[in-house]
C-alpha cells in the first residue's frame, strides 16, 4: 500500500476513492513501520497457525527469538517437496502479511522486512499447499485486508480516464530500463524457445548452470542482504551475449509464429492494412512491414515513452511511411476506421483491458475489421478457470497462491486483470456479435518461465551499469545519493525481482497460461488450415562458436510433419549475420520428403537443419554445403581450424535418403559463408 515516490508521465487523477485509499495506505504504513509489539505478536501467531498447515515441502522461518519449521519435524502425512527459508528482519513483516496478504508480503520483501534467498521456491511451496493455506479466515484480516483491496480495485478500474494512468505506471518508467533487460528487438511478451528449461540446471543449492557452462550464483532473487546494503551479485559483472542472442531468437520465432497465423498473402496488388492494439516498442510492426512491402500498420498505445522509442526504431528500420503509432485508447478509434482493416493483432494487451470492458474491446475489434476475409490474432496471459473468484476468500495467501484474477503484486502493473480462456471466448462471441469465428487456441505459457528468467538475469546483470543511471537521469529527485534515494533504488530493484519470480512460478506450475487465439470472419475460405501441422525441432539453428561472424549469412531448415501422418516438408530460410550467434527465419520454400530438403539453386551458403524426427527415425543434425552449384550432405562431427576439400569424406551409400551423389560426412564445423563469395576452393574457418 505504500505510496510510490515515482510519478510517470500520466498519473491518476485525484478522487475521493483515491484519497481514501491513499490515506488508508499511509495509516497502514505507520502501523507496519512502527511494528507495535502486541499487534505484531498477534499477527505472528496467526501466520504461524496458518503455516502449520503446510504439508508439502519445507519452510524454515527465522526470527530473532524463534526458528519455525513448517511442517514441524516429525509431523505425519508430510510429502517431500521444495525447501525454502525466510528470515524475518522486522516485526512489521507480520503486520503487513496479515493486513495486506500477498501485497503485504511483497512490500515486506521490497522494504527489507523479510529476506528470502529463493523466492521462486518459496512461491512453489505456497502453491503446492494452496488448499490448506486458503482456510484461515480472520476478522482482523478480513477487516484490514478486504477494504483496502476493494478501494484499490475501484481506484485502478480501467475506465477511459484511468487506462492511460495504469499503462503509464508500468511502461513509462524508463525506456532505458526496458532496453537493459529485453532483447534487442524490444519484445516485452512471452517468447518461444526450442527447449523450455535449457537455460538452467541445478548444480547445487543457490547455483544455476547456464548453457555455456558458466555458473551464476544467486539467481534465486539476487542475493539481497537488506535495504541500503551493497550487494556483490556475480551476474552484475557478467556479460551475456549467448543468452541475449537466445532470447532474441526465441522472440523472433514467436513473432514469426504470430505472423504465420495472420495468413498474409505472399504478394498483393493492394495495400493490406493491419490494426495493432498495444504497440510495445514496434517490434511486430517493423517485422510485418519489412517482410511485406504492401502492408501498412496502425498501432495504438497509451504509453508516451513507448510511442517515442517505437517511432525512433521504426524510422531506423526505414518503414516510417507504412507504420503509424497512435497515442490512443482503443475506445477512441475514429468511425472512419470501421471495416477497413484486413488483419488485427494484439500481443499481451488484453490484460490491461479489465474484466468489465472485455465485451466492449471485442466489439471495437469487430467494428474495425473488414466484414469479409479478415483475420485476427491475439496473445493473452490467462488464468485457469478454477482460480476465478479465489481472491474473494479471506485466506491470507489466497491471492498469492491463486494469482486471484491476475492482480500483479506490488502494483507493478496497476489495473491488470488476467482473463480465463472461457471468458475470452464468451466475450469475443458477445462483443463480436457472433461474427468472429475462433479458428484455433494454443498455449505457449510454459515458455514464459524461461522468458522471465532471461529478463531477471539481464535486469540483475545490468542494474548497476545501466538501470540505475537511467533512473537517476529521469527521476533525479527520487533516485539520488541520499539515504532515502538509495532506499528507493533498492526497493525498485526488489519490486521487479519479486515480479519476475512471482510470475515465473505461475507459468512453471501452469497456474498462469499464455494463449494465442486466432479468429476469422465466417466463410473465409482462403484462410486454410494449419492446425494439423506442427514444427518438430530441438534447435532452430546450429550455434557456431566463431569470433568472426559479421557479414555472413545463416541458413536453416525447419521440418513440419502432418499430425495425420504423411510426408514431411522442410522450409529454407536465410538471414544476414551481423552479431555473434544471430540467425532467424526468412523466405520459406517447400522441400522434399524424408530427412532431406531442397535448397534454391544458385545460393552459395551453409545450410543447417535442426534435429528432428520422422517415422520414429532421428534424422540428426545435418548440414548441406553448396559451393559452385554442388551440394554435399553430412553430419557435423567436430570443429576445425581449416575446412579444406579433403575434409569431406564421401560415402555415396551412407545417406541414400537424400538421393544425391555428392553425399559425404563433413568432419568440421562449418562457418557461415559470405553470400557474395564464389570460391574455387573451400574457405578457412576463422
Amino acid at each position: 500500500m505504500s505510496e510510490q515516490l515515482l510519478k510517470t508521465a500520466s498519473t491518476h487523477n485525484a478522487s475521493l476513492v483515491g484519497m481514501i485509499d491513499s490515506a488508508f495506505g499511509r495509516v497502514m504504513d505507520v502501523v507496519a513501520s512502527v511494528g507495535w509489539t502486541p499487534l505484531a505478536r498477534l499477527a505472528e501467531s496467526g501466520v504461524v497457525a496458518l503455516m502449520q498447515k503446510i504439508t508439502v515441502g519445507h519452510l524454515r522461518v527465522l526470527t530473532e527469538s524463534h526458528i519455525y519449521n513448517f511442517p514441524p519435524h516429525g509431523s505425519e502425512g508430510i510429502q517431500d517437496g521444495p525447501s525454502a527459508e525466510l528470515r524475518v528482519v522486522k516485526d512489521s513483516f507480520w503486520i503487513r502479511l496479515v493486513t495486506m496478504s500477498d501485497l503485504g508480503f511483497a512490500e515486506a520483501f521490497m522494504y527489507g522486512d523479510v529476506e528470502c534467498d529463493d523466492l521462486v521456491t518459496l512461491f512453489k511451496i505456497f502453491l503446492l499447499n494452496r488448499e490448506n493455506l486458503v482456510e484461515m479466515k480472520s476478522a482482523i484480516a478480513s477487516l484490514l485486508f478486504t477494504l483496502p483491496q476493494r478501494l484499490t480495485s475501484i481506484r485502478f478500474l480501467n475506465t477511459l480516464s484511468n487506462s492511460r494512468s495504469n499503462i503509464s505506471a508500468h511502461y513509462d518508467i524508463s525506456n532505458q530500463m526496458f532496453e537493459a533487460f529485453l532483447s534487442r528487438d524490444m519484445t516485452y511478451s512471452c517468447a518461444i524457445f526450442p527447449t523450455l528449461d535449457a537455460d538452467m540446471a541445478i548444480v547445487e543449492k543457490g547455483e544455476r548452470l547456464l548453457e555455456n557452462g558458466v555458473v551464476v550464483k544467486g539467481l534465486g532473487n539476487g542475493d539481497f542482504h537488506g535495504i541500503g546494503v551493497d550487494t556483490d551479485i556475480p551476474t552484475n559483472k557478467l556479460t551475456l551475449p549467448d543468452e541475449e542472442d537466445q532470447l532474441y531468437q526465441a522472440q523472433m520465432i514467436k513473432l514469426e509464429h504470430l505472423v504465420k497465423k495472420l495468413k498474409i498473402p505472399e504478394t498483393s496488388d493492394k495495400v493490406i492494412r493491419i490494426l495493432e492494439i498495444g504497440s510495445g516498442w514496434g517490434a511486430l510492426a517493423i517485422l510485418l512491414t519489412q517482410k511485406y512491402p504492401f502492408v501498412e500498420v496502425d498501432s495504438l498505445t497509451l504509453s508516451s515513452e513507448q510511442k517515442s522509442l517505437a517511432e525512433e526504431r521504426i524510422r531506423a528500420a526505414g518503414v516510417e511511411s507504412r507504420v503509424r503509432i497512435w497515442l490512443m485508447d482503443y475506445r477512441c478509434v475514429p468511425e472512419s476506421w470501421s471495416g477497413i482493416f484486413d488483419r488485427f493483432v494484439s500481443i499481451e494487451m488484453i490484460e490491461a483491458v479489465g474484466r468489465e470492458f472485455l465485451k466492449e474491446y471485442w466489439a471495437i475489434v469487430e467494428r474495425c475489421m473488414k466484414p469479409e476475409n479478415s483475420v485476427g490474432v491475439v496473445q493473452v496471459i490467462t488464468i485457469p478457470e478454477p482460480r476465478v473468484g479465489v481472491q474473494d476468500t479471506n485466506g491470507i495467501f489466497a491471492r498469492l497462491i491463486s494469482f486471484g484474477n491476475g492482480r500483479i503484486p506490488g502494483e507493478v502493473f496497476p489495473g491488470g486483470h488476467l482473463p480465463t480462456v472461457t471468458a475470452l471466448v464468451d466475450t469475443l462471441a458477445q462483443g463480436g456479435k457472433n461474427k468472429l469465428i475462433i479458428d484455433s487456441i494454443s498455449n505457449i505459457g510454459p515458455h514464459y518461465a524461461r522468458t522471465l528468467r532471461e529478463w531477471r538475469r539481464r535486469f540483475l546483470a545490468r542494474f548497476d551499469s545501466d538501470i540505475i543511471p537511467s533512473l537517476k537521469r529521469e527521476y533525479p529527485d527520487v533516485f539520488d545519493e541520499s539515504p532515502r534515494g538509495r532506499q528507493e533504488i533498492e526497493v525498485f530493484k526488489r519490486k521487479w525481482v519479486y515480479y519476475y519470480c512471482y510470475c515465473e512460478v505461475g507459468f512453471t506450475t501452469r497456474t498462469l497460461g499464455d494463449h494465442i487465439i486466432t479468429f476469422v470472419r465466417e466463410g473465409f475460405e482462403g484462410y486454410g488450415c494449419d492446425s494439423l501441422l506442427r514444427p518438430l525441432f530441438s534447435h532452430p539453428i546450429l550455434y557456431f562458436q566463431s569470433s568472426a561472424m559479421k557479414g555472413f549469412f545463416a541458413v536453416a531448415a525447419l521440418t513440419v510433419l502432418s499430425a495425420l501422418g504423411g510426408a514431411s516438408a522442410s522450409s529454407y530460410h536465410e538471414k544476414r549475420i551481423d552479431h555473434y550467434g544471430q540467425a532467424t527465419w526468412f523466405n520459406p520454400v517447400s522441400g522434399n520428403d524424408g530427412c532431406g530438403y531442397q535448397v534454391p539453386s544458385g545460393v552459395p551458403a551453409v545450410h543447417v537443419s535442426p534435429t528432428y524426427w520422422r517415422n520414429g527415425q532421428n534424422c540428426g543434425q545435418w548440414v548441406q554445403l553448396n559451393i559452385n552449384g554442388k551440394q554435399s550432405y553430412g553430419v557435423v562431427t567436430g570443429e576445425c581450424k581449416t575446412c579444406q576439400a579433403e575434409n569431406i569424406d564421401t560415402s555415396p551409400n551412407l545417406f541414400s535418403d537424400f538421393g544425391h551423389t555428392d553425399i559425404g560426412i563433413l568432419t568440421c564445423k562449418w562457418k557461415f559463408m559470405k553470400k557474395d563469395w564464389e570460391p574455387k576452393e573451400l574457405p578457412e574457418c576463422e
